[in-house]
């Protein structure tokens, strides 16, 4: 674990290149991102050494397995798991060896949740990567949660997954009008990872996709 904030922490082994994050309330934790179950194992661990406060929501970014699976561990913990509706209904429809369906849903733009005073901003921006891809802010302590759609200091895979590429560059300008100032990513290739990213990262991002397609286009 990484302390990012008060009571806002990052969770990940830089060995395999999955992180999470997870908000410390006066009334329980909400958690990012279970990734599978021996990620999930060790997250709920690591919750456990910086508080003994109940663990009420487990939050997914999007559907891909390798994000979405390990949920059952929260479940067996006492949480309750949440995905957009796009997701949802995906992982309803392809069930994965590791993965269950998450007990809610939600749908549209923006939810907000809130527990124990601190209050989390979950922002769809349409298609971009995979289905139902969410990006979480705290706008208290100016920190989002960001997976996938930027990752800092590394290109793009060659054959872009999943991704939509004007669409990613668009949601990219959306997520750069939101109010933060710091980000724990899913995947990092800093040096000290744990310890996310900023803003600047995700101009980087933008920047490097439309100098691409200018070098293309040239």
């Amino acid at each position: 674990t990484a302390k990012i904030d008060d009571g806002v922490y990052s969770y990940g082994n830089p060995a395999n290149g999955y992180f999470s994050m997870f908000v410390v309330t006066n009334e329980g934790v909400i958690a990012i991102e279970s990734v599978n179950s021996k990620h999930a194992a060790g997250f709920v661990e690591a919750i456990k050494k910086i508080t003994d406060k109940p663990i009420h929501y487990l939050l997914h970014s999007h559907n891909h397995w390798d994000h979405s699976s390990g949920g059952q561990v929260f479940k067996n913990a006492g949480a309750k798991t949440l995905a957009h509706i796009e997701a949802y209904e995906w992982m309803q429809a392809n069930p994965g060896a590791d993965m269950v369906v998450p007990d809610e849903s939600w749908s549209g733009t923006r939810k907000d949740l809130s527990l124990g005073g601190t209050t989390v901003e979950l922002h769809y921006f349409g298609m971009n990567h995979g289905l139902g891809m969410t990006v979480f802010l705290l706008p208290k302590q100016k920190i989002a949660y960001i997976a996938d759609i930027v990752t800092p200091k590394r290109v793009m895979f060659n054959i872009v997954p999943d991704f939509n590429i004007k669409e990613w560059e668009r949601s990219l300008e959306e997520v750069l009008k939101l109010d933060f100032k710091k980000f724990v990513a899913s995947h990092n290739e800093r040096q000290h990872p744990l310890q996310g990213g900023s803003k600047q990262d995700v101009a980087d991002s933008l920047q490097f996709i439309r100098d691409l397609r200018a070098a293309i286009f040239a």
